[in-house]
């Protein structure tokens, strides 16, 4: 996932939000690299915002975007850029119109204290599904919506499968004992299957309890804390591996010193 554009995305959410009270939708790659913990190329960053806001009320958003910094490249699509990143904002309702997606089935996120939207799995699916029929995704795209789009089948499979047993995912949580980490591939051989790692990290996602559910402690196989780690982002999540007397360097912990299956 690409973490540099994903903090670029929440500064603009807050704009958003503090400007326009708008909660956005992430979407395209960005969103999907968020969903998937995948890194799947994402250039632009393309944002969902209400109708209004692109049409009847543009001239008041294009200002307060500009005053913000943003330049206005294509008025047509709606793009700035800021800093070399291109951001393009389209209307939310179109998704209705586009793949029967209305707005307030759209599921809610925060992180680092900011609000978004983003699409289920299910719901991305079938916009890349619905893409793929496009001539000119056809032509030009056709190889990476195919590959999106196996991938979004095989992170629903796996996650109609954890589902069945989120609850024992968030109780082999509490079995972590303070001042060890475990990874999201450890998790899901003890669920039963190594191939469930991205689906655990969806699952931990909708930790119903925090602090019951120590999910601070579970880091990916290289060490590496979560961007999107669901209470607070990474800052959170490192104080919380410190009070617990693990050490932290450039985001990472020592597997070797703090694993769970380390003895000494």
């Amino acid at each position: 996932m690409n973490v540099n554009k994903l903090g670029l995305f929440l500064k603009n959410a807050r704009i958003l939000d503090g400007e326009f009270g708008i909660v956005p939708l992430l979407y395209g790659s960005l969103g999907l690299e968020y969903l998937t913990r995948r890194s799947l190329g994402s250039d632009d960053i393309d944002i969902l915002i209400p109708r209004m806001y692109v049409t009847e009320k543009w001239h008041y958003f294009k200002e307060i975007m500009e005053k913000k910094g943003y330049i206005l490249t294509d008025e047509n699509e709606h793009t700035f850029v800021l800093n070399g990143v291109a951001y393009s904002y389209a209307e939310i309702e179109e998704l209705e119109r586009f793949v029967g997606i209305r707005a307030d089935d759209i599921d809610v996120y925060t992180e680092d204290g900011t609000k978004f939207l983003l699409l289920s799995p299910e719901q991305y699916l079938a916009v890349y599904q619905r893409s793929s029929k496009d001539g000119y995704r056809i032509s030009v795209r056709k190889k990476k919506d195919s590959e999106k789009i196996e991938l979004l089948k095989e992170l629903i499979a796996d996650n109609k499968e954890i589902r069945f047993c989120s609850q024992r995912l968030y109780e082999l949580l509490t079995t972590v004992p303070k001042g060890r980490v475990i990874t999201y591939g450890q998790l899901a051989e003890m669920l039963g299957n190594k191939g469930w790692a991205r689906a655990v990290g969806n699952a931990l996602h909708k930790n119903p309890d925090g602090n019951k559910y120590p999910c601070y402690r579970v880091v990916n196989s290289k060490g590496e804390l979560s961007a999107s780690f669901v209470f607070g982002g990474e800052d959170v999540q490192k104080k919380r591996l410190e009070v617990d007397g693990i050490e932290v360097v450039n985001g990472k912990v020592d597997l070797n010193k703090y694993g769970i299956n380390n003895k000494n």
